[in-house]
């Protein structure tokens, strides 16, 4: 992918799993590697994709199962949603260290971790399962807790150059808009409707464009433009469909997505 002056082009895109099964959840940690969840003989666990040596390493190899991978503001740890092994499969947020070691749970008393984003090294943004959803802000270091919003989609995305939050709301007129929450004031504000899609995934480059896809088309926009979505790519013709994630690396050299191909 490359990004200038305003222009975008994406290349063809490339299969690096090469399996049947569950690889998902792409995370960017670094520019040149990807990190995801793998499911095999039935149990979750974070691999590493480098895509300049072309080899794949295994991060987690343990008797739970670990989801969403993020690299966490220090660099030294990533964090996952961990579902644990009690009779409740109880969901919370752990972390462990990059370069291999014990795992260590953060925010023991906070159950049923959907997704997470880190706001700086100590604020982490929650989407918490339940009926419905909800959005929290949790300070690890104190451990306190502060429910934001309902009724969510499950992307969360910092927004570039900044320390505001964005998500995927549905509005008193039963539609989903991307909203941006202030990282100070917390006060939310509509900045783009959503394509129609049954997951609302979305990632930001670094120059302010939102980056979405519907079906097989990958989309583009810039909120606040007075422009419309932008189609970038179709990748029906590599036999890729329905796109339900992505991840964009630091540069805005690389994307990462998850779809079904026939």
């Amino acid at each position: 992918m490359t990004l200038k002056d305003g222009a975008m082009e994406v290349g063809k895109a490339t299969n690096i799993t090469h399996r049947q099964g569950y690889d998902n959840q792409p995370s960017f940690f670094y520019d040149d590697e990807v990190f995801y969840t793998s499911i095999r003989d039935g149990q979750a666990d974070i691999y590493a994709y480098n895509f300049k040596t072309k080899r794949l390493r295994q991060l987690t190899k343990t008797p739970e199962s670990e989801f969403s991978p993020t690299l966490m503001p220090d660099q030294k740890f990533f964090s996952v949603v961990r579902v644990e092994t009690d009779k409740d499969k109880t969901q919370r947020l752990w972390k462990f260290p990059v370069d291999a070691g014990a795992p260590m749970l953060l925010l023991p008393n906070v159950k049923q971790i959907g997704y997470h984003v880190w706001a700086d090294e100590d604020v982490v943004l929650l989407y918490i399962l339940g009926e419905p959803p909800s959005l929290q802000f949790a300070k690890v270091e104190i451990g306190k807790i502060q429910r934001l919003t309902d009724n969510i989609g499950r992307c969360l995305q910092l927004v570039p150059e900044s320390s505001d939050l964005s998500f995927v709301q549905k509005n008193e007129h039963d539609e989903w808009w991307i909203y941006r929450m202030n990282g100070k004031t917390l006060e939310k504000t509509p900045i783009v409707k959503a394509l129609e899609t049954e997951d609302h995934d979305f990632t930001w480059l670094h120059d302010g464009t939102v980056l979405m896809a519907q079906g097989s088309q990958l989309y583009r926009i810039k909120p606040n433009s007075g422009q419309d979505w932008t189609l970038v790519a179709d990748f029906a013709d590599q036999g890729i469909h329905e796109i339900t994630r992505l991840a964009v690396n630091a540069s805005a050299t690389k994307l990462a997505l998850v779809a079904a191909d026939q």
